[in-house]
């Protein structure tokens, strides 16, 4: 189960505190704050997730399995490179800037962050689009009618 992280007001006997729990979300985490702490909405700051909830276990492609992903992923690289080079720029970018800002994009909904909102949507945008057209780019060079010896053989 996901640990959250909050900075949270407990009066003023007691001052502001780092509080750890154990939630499935952030909006439950916040509940699980205000109850068992007994303090409002407007007393946590700074919610945030610490650390993940993974799954223990996995699958495996056995014999024939590798070659026939390796291949859909070649296929799908080689017909939609524009496609694949957006989605692996925006989440690549997405993923910088959530540790950058030290929020995940739930957590900065959440909390009203939009400072930070702000910085991971322009930054998953700009490198996505970054990304379509440096794929329009490269589908263009791999799917030209002339290979590489004769474009030299022209040049010579």
């Amino acid at each position: 189960m996901p640990q959250y992280r909050a900075d949270v007001w407990l009066g003023s006997n007691s001052g502001r505190q780092e509080v750890v729990v154990n939630a499935n979300t952030s909006v439950g985490a916040k509940e699980q704050i205000m109850n068992v702490y007994g303090v409002g909405r407007d007393d946590i700051r700074n919610l945030h997730q610490v650390s993940g909830g993974g799954s223990s276990g996995g699958t495996s492609i056995e014999g024939g399995g590798w070659l026939i992903g390796i291949a859909a992923i070649l296929a799908l690289w080689y017909f939609l490179t524009p496609w694949v080079a957006m989605l692996a720029g925006g989440a690549g970018a997405t993923w910088v800037a959530e540790k950058l800002c030290g929020t995940s994009v739930e957590d900065a909904c959440d909390n009203d962050n939009n400072r930070a909102l702000a910085i991971i949507l322009a930054s998953a945008l700009i490198v996505g689009g970054v990304g379509f057209t440096q794929g329009s780019k490269w589908q263009r060079d791999m799917q030209t009618e002339e290979s590489v010896p004769a474009q030299v053989q022209k040049a010579q």
